[in-house]
């Protein structure tokens, strides 16, 4: 008790401010969604509670724009189709796992999938635009992609395709690529770029 004391008195005397834990957003519900509002007053949207599995994901709430789709927010809800508005620009991890997604596009803008962001779909179809660098572990596994092209990707996390039906892939500016990206497939060869740093 006697050095938190000191500490408090020493802080005071140097003109300083005890700064207390920061608390975290409050998780607000809104039709079929929950959502935090964050300190840049853009919206994270962090869970369903809707009952139809054809989900139209909002571009903005309460006039705030949506640009993140947090961890395990829409997952084992059984969806069967999901649009991503554009302004998203991170899935983060589970946020679909285990639905049953056959088909996603992926908005323009997005930079960042998490570790099993789509993981454990029925996905045959996946458009992935220029602006997504980094797809992490299991992103896409376990699903029935035939072909894939990832021309803006630059990391490729751990079994980021596994468990598919590739027989396609194509790079653009790959540099890092993780151990069992594409375990599983049915891929009889594959042409790495020549910019690759790691595997």
């Amino acid at each position: 008790m006697r050095r938190i004391f000191t500490l408090f008195m020493l802080c005071v005397m140097l003109g300083g401010n005890l700064s207390l834990p920061t608390a975290h957003a409050e998780e607000i519900q809104d039709n079929d969604f929950t959502y935090v509002v964050q300190s840049d007053d853009t919206v994270t949207i962090t869970g369903y509670t809707g009952i139809s599995t054809e989900v139209v994901i909002p571009g903005e709430i309460e006039g705030k724009p949506v640009t993140v789709i947090g961890s395990s927010a829409l997952s084992n809800a059984g969806l069967a189709s999901v649009t991503i508005p554009v302004g998203i620009t991170k899935i983060e991890s589970f946020a679909f796992y285990r639905n049953q997604l056959t088909d996603i596009t992926i908005p323009d803008g997005v930079t960042y999938i998490g570790d099993n962001a789509f993981g454990s779909n029925q996905l045959s179809r996946a458009v992935i635009p220029p602006s997504v660098a980094e797809i992490y572990d299991y992103a896409f596994a376990d699903n029935r992609l035939g072909a894939i092209e990832l021309p803006g990707v630059t990391y490729l996390g751990k079994g980021a395709f596994q468990k598919n039906l590739l027989q396609s892939v194509t790079f653009g500016n790959l540099t890092f690529l993780d151990a069992y990206a594409f375990e599983n497939n049915q891929l009889e060869s594959l042409t790495l770029p020549g910019i690759l740093d790691s595997i």
